[in-house]
């Protein structure tokens, strides 16, 4: 779980970025950074080590109003930082 530690440190810390992709899709949905950032300590994590372009896990947890959603972070070794690199809700149907 040093994947894991790492990014939750990095967040916690303020020393992540935020993905244009990730971005779109909470404004799209209206979904605060605080959710996501919280999702870290309260949701199932499962790390994908191999993930290229870099090391990632991903989060399965529920927002405030219930609803599910899995989000996607990276971690970017060489600048120590971590990335929110998608927030997707499985439960809704694609357009």
């Amino acid at each position: 779980m040093e994947l894991t530690g790492q990014i939750i440190s990095a967040v916690q810390e303020s020393r992540f970025l935020v993905g244009v992709t990730a971005r779109m899709q909470m404004e799209e949905r209206k979904v605060a950074l605080w959710q996501i950032e919280t999702g870290l300590t309260d949701g199932n994590i499962v790390e994908v080590p191999d993930s290229k372009p870099h090391p990632s896990i991903l989060v399965d947890q529920v927002l405030l109003d219930g609803t599910l959603v899995v989000v996607s972070w990276s971690w970017l070794a060489t600048s120590g930082r971590a990335k929110l690199v998608s927030v997707f809700f499985p439960d809704r149907e694609r357009p």
